[in-house]
C-alpha cells in the first residue's frame, strides 16, 4: 500500500519518516499478513457467512431492540436475498437462528438469534479476541 502511494505521488508516506527502512519493511510484511488473514480458520461450528449473519442479527436485536429482516441482512452483507435464505436455512438446522414471519405482512421475515446461536457467536468472538491479543502483544506500547 505504501509503495503504491510513493509510486503514484513520488512522495514517501509520512510514516516512513518516523521509522527505519527495516521497520517499514517489517510493517509492510505484517500488513500483508493481516490482509491474507483467513477469518474462517479461527471460527468453530460456523462459516464466515454464517458468522456475519449471526453477528448482524445479534447486533440489531441488542442495539435497536429489533429483529433483522432478511432484506436488511442482504443489504448489509451485500448479497442476494436467496443467499441469505440459504445461510439462514443452514443456521436453522443448527438451531442458531430462527425465522419469524411478520403476521401483518407475510412477505416480511425476521431473523432471530437463539440462545444456542448467541453462545456460539460469543465463543467465536472470544476466539477472535484471543488471536488479536496474541498478535498485538508482539507490539510495544509505542508501536
Amino acid at each position: 500500500m505504501f509503495p503504491m502511494l510513493e509510486m503514484l505521488t513520488g512522495e514517501k508516506p509520512q510514516i516512513c519518516s518516523r521509522i527505519s527502512g527495516e521497520e517499514y519493511t517489517a510493517l509492510l510484511g505484517n500488513m500483508q499478513g493481516m490482509c491474507n488473514f483467513n477469518f474462517a480458520e479461527i471460527l468453530t461450528d460456523i462459516t464466515t457467512a454464517e458468522f456475519a449473519l449471526m453477528y448482524h442479527a445479534a447486533i440489531k436485536n441488542k442495539t435497536d431492540n429489533e429483529m433483522l429482516t432478511v432484506a436488511q441482512a442482504a443489504s448489509i452483507l451485500q448479497v442476494t436475498v436467496p443467499a441469505i435464505s440459504r445461510t439462514l436455512k443452514n443456521l436453522e438446522k443448527k438451531e442458531y437462528l430462527s425465522r419469524i414471519t411478520n403476521q401483518n405482512d407475510r412477505r416480511s421475515v425476521y431473523i432471530s438469534i437463539t440462545a444456542k446461536g448467541l453462545e456460539v457467536l460469543i465463543n467465536n468472538l472470544h476466539r477472535f479476541e484471543g488471536l488479536m491479543t496474541r498478535i498485538l502483544s508482539s507490539f510495544s506500547d509505542e508501536e
